[in-house]
Parts: C-alpha cells; structure tokens; sequence
C-alpha cells in the first residue's frame, strides 16, 4: 500500500536570491521526499514535493521559516494525485511563467516542458 502524498506548494515573499531553493532541496532531500524546486517569473517560489505525509508537514513548516535572507509572506498549498517516484528532489534552473497565469484551480498551473 503506497502511503505517499504529493503537493505543489507555492511560496511568496522574498524568496529568490536568497538561497530559498537550495535551502528547499537540502531540506526535501534530508526528510527522504522526491520532487522539484523552481523560481516563477512573477518572483514566487514553486516546488512539487512526493513523500509521507508526516515529511511533508516537517518541509511545510521549514519552508515557512526559509532561510536567514527570506522573508516569507504566504504558502499556497495543493494536494495532487501521488505519481510514486522515488527520484531524488532536484533544482529545475529554468525560471517559468507567473503562477497567476496558469489558469487552473486556485490559480497554479502545471509545470509541463520545464524538464531539464
């Protein structure tokens, strides 16, 4: 029985240049949770996150401190349908559209085509 659950969190504040996305793969990777960190254009944070649900609730709540530089302002939180991997949590370099643009619920949308 597979226990994992899978959420894209989208982190506001002042989060970019200040190290936010090392600071999530370093924490991810450390709580055992497969998944991926990238900068949004509109300044934002986003991150796609596999594991058990305890992991997550631990990278919720580090992600809400962030490191020394930030300044987190909002976290917005979905669960998605759990895929199963077992990949290593991994910084996507490239930036993409705002995650207002998107257009599906609660305003994020998928990542599609930003594979490395």
């Amino acid at each position: 029985m597979n226990n994992k659950k899978r959420y894209r969190i989208t982190v506001s504040g002042r989060v970019q240049g200040v190290g936010f996305r090392f600071f999530t793969r370093d924490a991810a990777q450390t709580l055992g949770l497969s998944g991926w960190v990238m900068n949004l254009s509109g300044g934002e944070v986003e991150l796609e996150a596999e594991g058990e649900q305890s992991a997550i609730d631990k990278l919720i709540e580090e992600l809400r401190q962030g490191p020394p530089l930030s300044r987190v302002t909002d976290l917005d939180v979905q669960e998605l349908a759990a895929t199963g991997s077992n990949e290593e949590f991994f910084i996507h370099r490239r930036i993409t559209r705002p995650a207002a643009a998107a257009g599906h619920g609660g305003g994020r949308a998928g990542v599609g085509g930003n594979e490395e």
